[in-house]
């Protein structure tokens, strides 16, 4: 079972993902990007070929994962497709293509309700709730069932907690 957590940056993803996966004794996946551009001289000056490539990346680290154990995502490509349309106004129909090939089973959408906390690489400090809309606009649009995490703190990790168990849940009695 893949489970993804998506958002605009600076929504708490990386942590409850690391949380989340600790508890569920499940697999994560970290995001891609990071390690890719904290590797460059200036990670300011990436190129839309750069993120194409983080995008295949995260789709590569995703997919190579084949067992009935849960996976967790820190991000996956609907955060590359946002990416490449909000920054250099682009469609990958190929991504978009990987997308809905490979679904997740559910998105846990974090609202980005907590306070900004600064890092370098993050660029989009006042646009989070345009990134949360065309976050939501991907999944809805492919039919991907998701849940909206928010609070702060053992808040959030909690409703994380009670979406995926009722999840797990209706799924097992579905089999």
């Amino acid at each position: 079972m893949r489970i993804v957590l998506t958002g605009p940056e600076s929504s708490a993803k990386t942590t409850l993902c690391r949380d989340l996966s600790l508890h569920y004794k499940g697999r994560m996946i970290p995001e891609y990007a990071r390690s890719y551009l904290e590797q460059k001289t200036n990670f300011e000056e990436y190129t839309m070929q750069d993120v194409l490539f983080i995008g295949h990346k995260q789709y590569s680290n995703s997919h190579e994962f084949k067992s009935p154990e849960i996976q967790f995502e820190d991000t996956d490509l609907v955060n590359i497709l946002v990416w490449l349309k909000l920054k250099f106004q682009y469609k990958s129909t190929e991504l978009l293509n990987l997308l809905i090939s490979f679904k997740p089973q559910l998105y846990l959408v974090c609202i980005p309700d907590i306070p900004w906390t600064y890092d370098p690489m993050r660029e989009s400090r006042f646009h989070q709730t345009k990134i949360l809309k065309e976050h939501l606009q991907l999944i809805i649009e492919n039919n991907i069932q998701f849940q909206f995490i928010s609070g702060s703190g053992r808040q959030r990790i909690n409703i994380a907690k009670f979406h995926i168990d009722n999840f797990m849940n209706k799924c097992n009695f579905a089999e």
